[in-house]
Order: C-alpha cells, then structure tokens, then sequence
C-alpha cells in the first residue's frame, strides 16, 4: 500500500466539496446514516433487479474501511454498518471523520500497489501535493471514488472525463460552484503526469519485510494506523547501489552466459542481503531483480540449498569440539585426505565429488575451505560428528530443519539468505549471535515513542573458535574460490565463502569485515541449473556493492586471547623440526597445537649431515 496521511486543512475547499457532493451530499447534516440515500438506492436497485447504487454514508464507508472483515455484503453486514457509524459519528466530529475518510479511500492501482488517500492519489495523478488541485482535478479524484478501475482516467479517459464532469453539475446543484465556474471546469481538458511506472517505492522488498515486522509486534494493518512514524535500519543510498547492482548484474550474466538466457519458466533471479554484524540491522535488502513483475522476497521467503557456502560451520564444529576437549584434535592444520570417496548414506550408495572433479591427496584443513573442496569436507563432518556440526549450526542461528547426515557437510538442507546471513554474524562478531532487525523506533501521531523490541545479542560460540574459522575464511578471499573479490579492489580484511549446491542450482558468496555483512545469492525459481558457481555469479554482486559500502581497509578483528602461533610441516600437520623441507605458520586454540614433531625432519637432517662429512672427508 501508499498511502499519505492528510489534514483538513492541507486541502483545498473544492475537494472537500466534490467528494461530499458525489458521496454524501447530506453529510453535515445527518447522523451517520442517510435514510433517505438508503430509499433512494433501494428503489434504483429494485428497479434494476441487482445491486447498482449503495446507500452508504461518508461515515458508514469509513466504518466499512476501518472493519473490512466484518462480514459480506449481507443484510447483517448493513446492520453492522449502521451501527458502527452511529458509533463514529457520536465519538468523532464530521471533521475528524472526514479526514480520515479522504485518507483511507482506495483511488487506484500500480502493480501491486494499492494508493490509498487523495493524498497518494493526487501524488499518483498529477504530481502535486494535494493543497495545489485545482477545481476539475478535485472532481476527477472525487468521482474516482465509486470506482477506480471503471473511471481509470489513464486505461478509460472518456469515462473519467464523463464521471468527472458529473460530479462538477452535482458541485453545481449543491451551491458549492457558480454556473461560470462549473462551464470553465467542464471545458478543462484532462491534465494528467505520465502515467507512473508499475512500482516507483524505494526499497520495496525491505518495505513489504518492515509492514511484516510491524504486524508481528501487533500492529495489524500498519497502513491504517495514520501518523504512525517508522525509523528503519536501512542505507537508502547503498540499497539504491544494491538494487543497481542486482538488475545489471543478472542482465550481464544473460549476456555473457549462454545458459542463463531466459527460457520458458523464468529468468534468472538474484538476491542481496546486508547487515551490520554489531546489532543485526538490515542496511540492504534486495528480494528480485523486478519487484513490479515478482514481490516474492527471494532474502525472506526462498528456501534454497546453501550448497558449500555451509562448510564453516563444519570447520567451526570442528574447533570447538577440540577447544572443549570432547575427544577430538581438530585444527587448521589438520590434514585431511581428499582422494574418491564411496559410502552408504539410507541404504544408497553414494560418491561425493569435488566440484571440479580433481583430487589433491592429503591437504589441510585450512586448504580445504579456502578451496572449498568437498570430499576433505564431508570426511572432516565425519571426523568431528555430524551431531556436533548440527549444534553448531544450531547454535549460529540455523533455524531450518537439519539432519545429522553425512551431505550435511555440503549444505544440502534449504535455508533463505537472511537466515545464512545471520549465521554468519556469529563468525563476524567473534561468537556472539545477532538476530536481523529493520525497525529502530516508532512514533505515533501524539509524539509517543512506542515499544520496539531490539535485536538479540547471543553468545553462543567461543571467540578463538570463531576467530580460527574466520581467518581460514580469510584465506578463502586471499588465494581461494574466493580470490576473485580482489580485481575488484576491495581493500582491508574480509572473510568470504563462496557457495555452490551440489546439483549447481544455486551460487551463493557472503563476504564480511568486522562493521560490515552481506550475503548475495543467484539462481532459477523453477530450480533450473546455472551450471556456474558462487565465485562467477553471485561474488560479482558481492563485489559490485561492497566497493560502494565504505568498508574501513583499517578495520580489523583484533586476535582474543588463548591463541598461539607455531611453525608446522603443513604436509604432516605436525610441528617443523629443524631441516624440515616446507615450513608455514599456523595459529591454533591455546591447548590444541601439535607437539609431535615431523618425522622426515630427523631424516633430511641425516641425510644433510652425511653430505657435510662426505664434503669435509678431504
């Protein structure tokens, strides 16, 4: 809905005239129902043998409007009406009622947006503010009234134009115009702004979500609460760079991808979500490429596969499985074996596969995600416990269902953006949980401040757990699948994750600093493979936005106490004894470093040693 509130005195006198003129003439004068109006529509519509013309007072549609689940057009809903105005007219003054009347009415429609108010309507029209319409333009919108879309003056001019012109010679029979007045105002032509695109709001998804939220804390028909002030979480500027990025994006992708040409069945859709990790407010929220064609919220209300944008989690689980002491050694330098793997999951045979379908024998954990290889994966759930991934998840703020499985490690449950997007605040924010919230404050029409419920801050996970999985996700944008976020010059420390489904349905990249989060996704609503991956279609998004997001290139997360650092043999995972061949450093959770030594160190030392005395026998 648009709507904008209204006040008496912000209209001019001819609008007020025309629409008591054309819909209750005797409206100053009778208690909230008209008898004489119901008789007068009783016989018009005996005479037709259907219902043709309504009897309702300004008063009795306002009721109507206010209450519109009270019942059908039945005899008990007339009763009803009857009532309900008798109610009004004896609490409020005429003024009061029709004030709220020419702010709740329905005057048209653009795309799924219903424009309520002659405030909207003469906005929507003939943009102008209201206190600016002049006589024939103040007919125009009064005569709408009975019927919007019969009397469309875009789609049914001349019927405008007829309905407009009655409702000046009823001006006239009321006194309320002269007869010179009435002749100059008949004659004017239809004066129209081009008609407006389907749907004109700004951020019309974070729109639906905030009208959502204000539901959920009781406000049940948030529009009719006139002079409600909403204050949001959202950027403006960066939502508008948002949107941007989105369409042009998908539209290059149709382009340069032959597959992601729009077919029979839909056309590639695609996705931003973008929060602050500290307190969850949702700076961008962007649910499609073309909110006019498709109000489905894909942040909200897709429920997707997160494909390998879930392996964190497993990492996480990891580490903090190891940091409890729980019977597990997991670190970074962890080596896991990524070789052809063959189990049975219900009963079916199952061989998970690296998205390209090679293998690099022995890794660590640490190469493993940066990589986001599967098969290492998969066996490093395995290793930790599938429940304990599911806790953790869990515990992040996974909310959708999850199964202690095996496909788990490569996120083959469905869960929406915002929800991974929330997730990850936990890994962004050091362990503590933020839940996403849009409203910051509501005022109401008397200045009163009314109750909002902040976002939750949860600490759910340890801080050296979180910042083990966050700097392998480092590693992800350093010389990962992630590695691609650098052409776009995008500097200071950023954690990411590519996320590719199994199936390639869905691509998925969330990428985050300290201050700043979001989460992009690309994908078919008919679930149509891409055929492509999270680095080659939803990074780019990523990217496009964050170069217009201020991200601070100082901004860093500060390493929490209870971590060392020690030189390993990465190939072993074990400490790197003097002579080792490959050296590299590693940070670990205080307690959970390696204390065996390589075992090839000793042996290349050996052989150093005998080369020196071969050398020196002379």
């Amino acid at each position: 809905e648009e709507r904008t509130p209204v006040t008496l005195d912000q209209l001019p006198r001819s609008l007020l005239d025309a629409v008591v003129a054309v819909e209750d003439r005797r409206f100053y004068s009778h208690p909230g129902i008209d008898p004489r109006a119901v008789l007068r529509a009783l016989f018009a519509n005996v005479r037709s043998g259907e219902v043709v013309q309504g009897g309702s007072t300004i008063t009795q549609q306002l009721a109507k409007n206010l209450y519109p689940n009270a019942g059908d057009r039945t005899l008990w809903r007339k009763v009803w009406e009857t009532l309900a105005a008798l109610s009004l007219e004896a609490l409020r003054s005429k003024s009061a009622i029709l004030e709220r009347y020419l702010s709740q009415i329905y005057l048209a429609q653009r795309g799924p947006i219903s424009i309520l108010g002659v405030g909207a309507a003469s906005r929507h029209y003939f943009g102008k503010d209201p206190r600016y319409l002049d006589l024939p333009e103040s007919a125009l919108l009064a005569g709408l009234i009975q019927s919007p879309g019969h009397y469309h003056p875009y789609r049914h001019p001349g019927a405008a134009l007829e309905r407009r012109n009655l409702v000046l010679r009823l001006m006239e029979d009321e006194g309320f115009v002269s007869q010179e007045e009435y002749k100059r105002a008949v004659a004017a032509p239809l004066l129209l702004r081009p008609e407006p695109s389907q749907d004109s709001r700004q951020a019309p998804y974070f729109v639906d979500y905030v009208a959502q939220e204000l539901q959920a804390l009781g406000l049940r028909d948030p529009a009719s609460n006139l002079g409600l002030r909403v204050f949001t979480t959202l950027d403006p500027l960066l939502q508008a760079r948002a949107e941007s990025v989105v369409q042009v994006g998908l539209q290059g992708f149709e382009r340069g991808y032959r597959q992601l040409r729009q077919l029979p069945g839909g056309e590639i859709q695609g996705a931003i979500i973008a929060l602050r990790p500290a307190d969850g407010s949702i700076l961008v929220m962007v649910g499609g490429r073309d909110y006019s064609r498709s109000q489905f919220n894909r942040t909200t209300q897709a429920h997707r596969q997160p494909g390998s944008l879930f392996k964190p989690f497993v990492y996480l689980a990891g580490f903090r499985k190891a940091q409890d002491g729980r019977d597990s050694s997991f670190t970074a330098a962890t080596v896991l074996d990524d070789s052809p793997l063959e189990m049975e999951v219900a009963g079916q045979p199952w061989s998970p596969r690296n998205f390209d379908e090679e293998y690099r024998g022995p890794v660590s954990a640490r190469e493993a995600l940066a990589k986001s290889l599967n098969v290492p994966t998969i066996r490093a759930a395995e290793m930790i416990g599938l429940p304990d991934v599911v806790r953790t998840a869990r515990r992040c703020g996974i909310e959708s269902p999850l199964q202690p499985v095996p496909s788990i490690a490569l996120g083959t449950f469905e869960v929406t953006p915002l929800e991974m997007a929330s997730a990850f605040t936990t890994i962004a924010n050091l362990g503590t949980h933020t839940s996403p919230r849009a409203i910051t404050g509501l005022v109401d029409d008397s200045g009163r401040a009314l109750d909002v419920p902040g976002s939750s801050r949860d600490s759910v996970i340890t801080a050296q757990a979180t910042y083990l999985t966050l700097d392998l996700m480092r590693d992800v944008v350093r010389y990962g699948t992630g590695a691609g976020v650098a052409a776009y010059g995008i500097e200071g420390p950023i954690a990411g994750k590519t996320g590719t489904t199994d199936d390639g349905r869905d691509a998925w990249f969330v990428g985050f600093t300290p201050d700043y989060l979001a989460l992009a996704w690309v994908g078919f609503d008919n679930n149509r493979p891409l055929r492509l991956g999270g680095s080659a279609l939803a990074l780019p998004l990523w990217a496009e936005l964050a170069r217009h997001a201020g991200l601070d290139p100082d901004s860093a997360w500060e390493q929490p106490e209870g971590m060392v650092e020690e030189e390993i043999d990465p190939t072993t995972g074990k400490l790197a004894g003097h002579g080792c061949p490959e050296v590299a450093r590693e940070i670990f959770i205080a307690g959970t470093e390696p204390t065996e030594v390589c075992e090839h160190a000793g042996q290349f030392e050996s052989w150093a040693t005998r080369f020196l005395n071969w050398f020196r026998r002379d």
